[in-house]
């Protein structure tokens, strides 16, 4: 257990402390998210994948591996989409809501809506298990920590039972990569439950890449973060539904 928990806090460390480049008057980097075609088969304007990178360091880790992530939605659902190079495609945990960053390979979702204080992390496995979170505003976590919450407690203390987000995904362990497809409801994000053109949702796709053998994952997002420090929402991208 002492293990775990030091891993938990040296990934907690690193995570917790693409599109256009568009602007929004609030310096906001803008990803234009288009809406599915009527049959559900692809976006009906264009919606442009996201590259994963390490804008912190000057140069990626020598384990970089690249990855994309997109989005796209109709009235009822986001779609989002990674495709996720990978030497060594693994994850040691199955079931649900479980610490699964921890031990193994994850894609990551950050979102809430622009209007909006609490938001949601959402963890997808390469076998497709997910861990659901939802933090009641942007100091949750540290006023967790503050409080005196054990690391140990945290998934416990934020994490939704209720199966809400789908997921599915396929292995190419031959090709070295792997793909996630996640279906996020409206009705955790738009106010009536229903998405509409105009919407606007912050997100950030990230990735923790483990490698056995390795001591600590390669890290990676979509947004521009100046410090490894995944929750910092004022780097996110606004997605702006169209």
């Amino acid at each position: 257990m002492g293990i775990l928990i030091a891993a938990f806090l040296a990934l907690a460390t690193m995570a917790l402390h693409g599109g256009t480049a568009e602007m929004d008057e609030d310096h906001q980097t803008i990803y234009r998210c288009g809406r599915l075609a009527p049959r559900g088969d692809g976006p009906a304007t264009s919606s442009q994948p996201l590259p994963l990178r390490q804008f912190w360091l000057a140069s990626p880790d020598p384990r970089f591996a690249q990855g994309s992530a997109s989005a796209a939605w109709n009235d009822d659902f986001l779609f989002v989409t990674a495709t996720l190079e990978d030497r060594d495609i693994f994850n040691a945990l199955r079931g649900w809501n479980e610490p699964f960053y921890l031990a193994g390979d994850i894609f990551e979702i950050l979102i809430r809506p622009l209007d909006g204080v609490a938001y949601y992390e959402f963890h997808v496995t390469p076998h497709g298990d997910v861990l659901q979170l939802r933090y009641p505003g942007p100091s949750a976590i540290a006023d967790f920590r503050e409080s005196g919450g054990k690391p140990e407690d945290l998934i416990k203390t934020f994490r939704i039972e209720e199966r809400l987000v789908e997921a599915r995904t396929e292995i190419h362990a031959g090709k070295n990569f792997w793909t996630a497809h996640v279906k996020i409801p409206a009705s955790l994000l738009a106010k009536d439950g229903k998405f509409r053109r105009g919407d606007k949702l912050l997100v950030s796709f990230c990735r923790y890449d483990h490698t056995r053998g390795q001591p600590a994952p390669v890290l990676c997002s979509t947004s521009d973060h100046r410090v490894c420090s995944f929750h910092r929402q004022a780097e996110w991208r606004m997605a702006v539904l169209e």
